[in-house]
């Protein structure tokens, strides 16, 4: 039986115990802070706890293991005695000294050292300890997201009959011969954007668009002799840029003085990020990312899953943008119109 206790320990044990904590996480290991475990040995028929300050427990072959840490933060160096008192503590409550860990903000004495490794308990030296107010030791993170978008641009083809409607051409729609849809051109162009064509890079890209001969672009038959389709799309880059800090705290050998171990918290504020600033080439996205910061972590070029078409329409469209434009009936779209669908398009951006 575990029992768990409210702590009443000052902030900055608190934060020892904290990051002690942390430090030992694994996927495979439960951690609990200021737990009291049931005391084995008993001189009266009253039931006593022992204090853990933070407990490791684990499954091994089908049994529980614990690991007991002590935390110390003593003016004076760790002594045996206070390892004969933990080591009491463990009998207490039937955790082996093999697996236990002495931690002190302190360090220890040359006779508590050798004390702990007759029964063979870890000791550490919490090495950011003497600052008083055990500030991290924090230093700048910063973590950057590239995201590119694919602009449509616009298209050319080769017909031998007079083409006509700027805007049915615009955003061609592609019929068979019974007069049934077969895909659009903005289609294609979000297939092939899908199926990393373009590229990940800043620039402008023509493509020639294979379309089957017996394919017409206009639902009555007309114009069916198009040919050599040729779109051209461009490539612009938005960098995110999301400041944090890092803490590190280590924990060092008591005997060796080597690094036991090392807890790192990197922290980002998802608020503070930069203004959104499309780049147009590989030089301005190269000046953007060179950013002074301690420690960097670049998740790489994303690749946005629409397509920007002119007014900063997005292909496809959202649901909720294909409901607006039902709405407006047949009536040609005003300018604001077609601003609000842009925008219900870049809320939306990852929607199905």
């Amino acid at each position: 039986m575990v029992k768990k206790i409210k702590s009443k320990k000052t902030a900055k044990w608190k934060i020892i115990e904290e990051i002690t904590a942390h430090a030992h996480k694994s996927p495979s290991v439960i951690v609990q802070k200021n737990v009291r475990l049931p005391a084995l040995r008993r001189t009266t028929k009253k039931k006593r706890y022992r204090e853990i300050d933070v407990l490791l427990s684990s499954r091994v072959a089908g049994h529980t293991v614990h690991f007991a840490i002590e935390c110390k933060d003593y003016s004076r160096p760790i002594i045996s005695p206070d390892i004969d008192s933990f080591i009491g503590k463990l009998q207490d409550v039937g955790i082996a000294s093999q697996t236990s860990i002495f931690i002190s903000t302190s360090g220890f004495n040359e006779s508590a050292i050798e004390r702990a490794a007759e029964v063979g308990m870890k000791t550490l030296v919490f090495s950011e300890a003497d600052q008083k107010s055990l500030q991290m030791r924090i230093r700048s993170a910063i973590q950057t997201v590239v995201f590119m978008v694919c602009f449509y641009r616009g298209f050319t083809f080769q017909t031998q009959e007079p083409a006509e409607g700027e805007e049915i051409l615009k955003y061609l729609t592609f019929y068979d011969r019974a007069g049934n849809i077969k895909t659009t051109l903005m289609d294609i162009v979000w297939s092939n954007w899908l199926q990393d064509k373009p590229p990940l890079k800043c620039g402008i890209y023509n493509y020639d668009i294979p379309i089957p001969s017996d394919w017409l672009y206009l639902a009555d038959g007309r114009h069916s002799s198009a040919s050599n389709f040729n779109i051209q799309l461009e490539v612009q880059a938005f960098v995110m840029k999301y400041l944090g800090n890092v803490d590190q705290h280590n924990f060092q050998d008591a005997k060796t003085g080597e690094i036991d171990r090392s807890f790192v918290n990197v922290k980002f504020n998802p608020e503070n990020n930069s203004n959104i600033n499309l780049l147009k080439t590989e030089e301005e996205l190269s000046s953007a990312l060179q950013i002074p910061a301690d420690i960097k972590l670049h998740i790489g070029r994303v690749r946005l899953p629409k397509v920007v078409m002119d007014n900063n329409l997005m292909w496809p469209i959202s649901k909720e943008a294909m409901d607006f434009l039902i709405k407006l009936n047949k009536n040609k779209p005003s300018k604001s119109d077609l601003q609000k669908i842009a925008e219900i398009n870049w809320k939306s951006l990852w929607n199905p």
